[in-house]
């Protein structure tokens, strides 16, 4: 599990690596437009998240829950 002490632990939270093809990389872009922000890497998390009604945890949850606010099925988890 996640636990925060100093260093970030989190093994075993991550259960799969996705590539970013083009249509990740569409609705990444389409939630930068609507939430016009040009955070890119945020938005591939949240739009890989969408994909899988997915979980995403972070530390820095200001820029993902705004994204995250376009889609449903998509919660922000603060560790």
């Amino acid at each position: 599990g996640c636990q925060r002490s100093g260093d970030l632990n989190c093994s075993g939270a991550v259960d799969s690596v996705v590539n970013v093809d083009e249509p990740v990389g569409r609705a990444a872009g389409a939630l930068l437009g609507a939430a016009r922000m040009n955070q890119a890497i945020d938005a591939i998390v949240i739009a890989v998240a969408a994909a899988g009604g997915g979980r995403v945890l972070t530390s820095d949850p200001d820029d993902l829950s705004r994204l995250a606010s376009q889609v449903k099925g998509v919660s922000i988890h603060v560790i």
